[in-house]
């Protein structure tokens, strides 16, 4: 996508690239009659919560080794968002998703043992999903060689100081959904959706640069759960889509979930009640 320094607001962007796949993901959420499974309520309990990760200081954002200079100005706000699942007794299952480029074996070794610590939470029962956006702050020990121009000590002193707060959200965020596990209904589907594309092109089987590789293998499928109460509202609800998070530009330095979190946000509109 070319620069955005002349576009008014990134979200009509994303409005209009994205608004037929967040209309398809709704309807599928809402169809039970597409959904593949469907489980009696009595069996589960689900709990979810959201909180903010936006960073409060100047940081690099990572994603793009061309970025030079930090920023503190927010396109839109960055979010962790962890949904508990229990099965009739089986030990408590947490899905975390987290608007960030990725997050390293340091940061998920310190979430862990605090997950472990506090709500004896194993391992095995957790799972760290990051959107890949390349709009979220660079964390510690995460692509340490991406940068070209290295970060200053402020800026160091900044990331780390990001990184704890993001791990320490992340913790009480997950906390919150275990205290809000109510009885539910969990559904899972599979739906379709077009706009990805594969961008890696190969002469002679050797990457040459970035582009549209049209017969390149794409994985379309959007992978569904939804999480609904007694009364038929949602609680939330979690999808899996191959697609990197790069629809702005390098050189719109704003902090932004990009697609992935815009999407987000829009579900949470639809389903009121629902993450």
């Amino acid at each position: 996508m070319k620069s955005l320094r002349h576009i008014a607001s990134f979200s009509q962007i994303l409005n209009s690239v994205f608004l037929g796949f967040i209309f398809g993901l709704i309807g599928l959420i809402v169809a039970n009659q597409s959904l593949l499974a469907q489980s009696p309520p009595s069996e589960w309990k689900v709990g979810a919560a959201k909180i903010d990760i936006t960073p409060d200081l100047p940081v690099r954002l990572s994603g793009y080794g061309s970025r030079t200079m930090p920023t503190a100005e927010v396109e839109d706000r960055l979010f962790a968002r962890p949904m508990t699942l229990k099965h009739a007794d089986q030990p408590p299952l947490v899905i975390v998703s987290i608007d960030a480029i990725g997050l390293s074996a340091s940061l998920t070794d310190k979430i862990h043992a605090q997950l472990s610590d506090r709500f004896s939470l194993e391992r095995k029962q957790v799972v760290l999903c990051t959107t890949h956006s390349h709009t979220a702050p660079h964390l510690d020990d995460v692509l340490p060689n991406l940068f070209s121009t290295p970060l200053t000590e402020v800026e160091r002193s900044n990331m780390a100081n990001t990184s704890r707060k993001t791990v320490e959200a992340i913790v009480q965020a997950v906390g919150q959904s275990i205290d809000r596990m109510q009885i539910a209904t969990v559904e899972f589907g599979t739906g379709r959706a077009e706009f990805a594309i594969n961008r890696r092109v190969l002469k002679n089987k050797l990457w040459t640069g970035f582009g549209t590789v049209d017969d390149g293998p794409v994985d379309r499928s959007v992978r569904v759960i939804h999480a609904k109460r007694m009364d038929g509202s949602t609680i939330a609800a979690t999808y899996q889509y191959a697609c990197h998070c790069t629809s702005i530009s390098p050189e719109l330095n704003k902090i932004s979930g990009d697609w992935a979190g815009m999407s987000a946000e829009l579900l949470e509109t639809a389903f009121r009640k629902g993450i």
